[in-house]
């Protein structure tokens, strides 16, 4: 069970999954902290590399935990279709519960 908060950032290239996905986040701790903190959310990045290579810099430097990104997809009002493009979390030790390698 975790006991610390997890800080993410969410990436969506759809433009319409990440603010869902960012309210849906709302566990807690068993001390009544929230589980995660969303950080960010990033809609359509104008340069996803750029965007990426940033938070990897920010998981290594331990100021964020994971970050979720979200492939362009299809989606209307009956169904939704989305692909986890990335889960990237601190290669320093520290591995959220809900992250599984």
């Amino acid at each position: 069970m975790a006991t610390q908060t997890s800080r993410i950032v969410i990436v969506d290239n759809s433009g319409q999954l990440g603010p869902a996905v960012a309210h849906g986040l709302d566990g807690k701790l068993a001390d009544g902290q929230p589980q995660f903190v969303v950080e960010e959310t990033v809609l359509r990045p104008a340069s996803p590399d750029a965007l990426q290579k940033d938070l990897r810099a920010r998981i290594n430097s331990e100021t964020l935990d994971a970050y979720l990104g979200f492939r362009k997809t299809s989606i209307n009002h009956s169904s939704c279709t989305c692909a986890i493009l990335t889960i990237s979390a601190s290669s320093a030790g520290y591995r959220a519960p809900w992250i599984r390698r």
